[in-house]
């Protein structure tokens, strides 16, 4: 797999444990992963901002699960393959 099919698919996997924590409204992807993807490339991060529900944001800020729960997910996939 590419590593831009990578970062898009490490994106959705991100947007689906928001959407699980229930603390999030939106997920804006910036950059090469947002509406400038012609820059994707080999060297390209992944770049995002979350827009917390209200009163959310601390909850989204002290717990990371929601986003390291989508790294140790892609570590599993990535020894699979």
């Amino acid at each position: 797999m590419t590593l831009p099919a990578r970062l898009h698919q490490r994106l959705d996997a991100i947007v689906h444990s928001l959407q699980t924590s229930g603390n999030a409204r939106a997920l804006l992807a910036l950059g090469s992963v947002g509406i400038e993807q012609g820059r994707l490339d080999a060297y390209s991060d992944l770049n995002f901002f979350v827009i917390a529900k209200k009163g959310m944001k601390e909850a989204l800020v002290a717990d990371l699960a929601w986003l390291s729960s989508v790294a140790l997910a892609q570590e599993l996939i990535a020894e699979k393959v």
